[in-house]
């Protein structure tokens, strides 16, 4: 819940005074807020790695106006909340902040703790809302993708097939009825992946509350979930310091490290897969890592490969739906983290995904 848990603030103000005040204000969240203070546009910008929940930003400042900030930092910050604050209080000015992507808009002479503390709440919890618009406006288009393309191949093929069958019995030539028969599974397998792999993508908007949950077991579970295919590709999963637990969706987690680990082994190199799952500690929860030896990312791919449906041409002849790293991404969001992947030297990939700390009983973000 937007109320129960440390935020993120970050002020944009030249004003000494009222930097001073903000300050004194947040300070009095029972919660908590971490507080990042800019006196210019270039200056905020140096928080580069700081992600803010809120942004509060003056509108009169000296490089730039509090507007011409708010489309730039937008950019940088997508689904943090902006509230504007003036010196006196402007129509004109807050319909214009509104209209940029403002949650929020208030006259200095109006701000007291009380004022400061609603809107930070309800800034966070219209973000919040708003992204998940989004994301359900981009599923709708996957969906849609899905039946208009990806569906099309093997339903073609199904109508192929089922002629060349008739034309088999017709002709009594049984091998060749086994031949499109065993084909004609394939066809369907596929489909059947289709659907599973999108049945798995909106499951993770289920709203069931986190609890405290082991790494080590999650990790545990996500083998077992791949030992077929690790035992026929003779890889090996070893852990380092998954002794951590984290408030979370347990299955969700188990999920997202499932996935990880069978694009190891699916993408694997010439050498048999070598896959290491390993967590540390971060400021607001826990980064876990997942390192394999295989045939690695080329760099214009490593952010476009979380996107539904993204497959990089040529990594060998394995097949997939293009959900598996999609869904990943919308797991470790739903956990407010965030998913990306480096190389390794002197090959593979490692796939670094965060989870926020959180409380027991809390819900999923947007």
């Amino acid at each position: 819940m937007v109320g129960m848990s440390l935020i993120d603030v970050l002020v944009i103000d030249d004003d000494l005074g009222d930097l001073k005040l903000i300050r004194r204000l947040l300070a009095g969240r029972p919660e908590g807020a971490n507080v990042y203070e800019a006196k210019s546009y270039e200056e905020a910008l140096s928080f580069s790695d700081m992600v803010p929940d809120v942004v509060l930003l003056d509108y009169l400042m000296p490089d730039l106006t509090g507007l011409e900030m708010l489309k730039r930092l937008k950019e940088k910050w997508p689904g943090a909340a902006y509230i504007l604050m003036t010196g006196h209080g402007d129509e004109e000015i807050a319909k214009s902040a509104i209209q940029l992507g403002a949650s929020d808009y208030i006259s200095k002479r109006s701000l007291n703790q009380n004022a400061l503390f609603r809107m930070l709440d309800t800034g966070i919890a219209l973000t919040q809302m708003q992204a998940k618009i989004d994301l359900q406006r981009q599923e709708l288009e996957t969906f849609a993708h899905m039946l208009v393309h990806d569906f099309k191949a093997p339903i073609r093929g199904v109508s192929f097939l089922a002629e060349q069958i008739k034309e088999g019995l017709e002709n009594g030539d049984m091998a060749d009825v086994q031949v499109s028969l065993g084909l004609l599974n394939r066809s369907t397998r596929q489909m059947s992946e289709l659907i599973e792999s999108l049945a798995m993508l909106t499951r993770v908007d289920s709203d069931e509350p986190f609890c405290e949950a082991y790494l080590g077991e999650l990790v545990d579970r996500a083998i077992m979930a791949n030992e077929r295919d690790i035992s026929l590709s003779g890889a090996q999963v070893r852990t380092t310091d998954v002794g951590a637990s984290a408030v979370c969706s347990a299955p969700q987690v188990a999920q997202l490290l499932q996935n990880l680990i069978a694009n190891a082994i699916k993408y694997r190199g010439e050498e048999k897969p070598d896959i290491v799952v390993s967590a540390q500690s971060v400021a607001k929860g826990l980064r876990v890592t997942v390192s394999d030896n295989g045939q690695g990312i080329p760099s214009e791919f490593r952010d476009r490969i979380f996107e539904p449906f993204r497959r990089i041409n040529g990594r060998n002849s394995a097949q997939g739906t293009g959900l598996g790293l999609a869904t990943c991404r919308k797991i470790a969001l739903r956990h407010g983290g965030t998913i990306w992947c480096e190389p390794n030297v002197p090959s593979g990939t490692s796939f670094h995904f965060s989870l926020d700390a959180g409380e027991p009983g809390a819900r999923p973000q947007a």
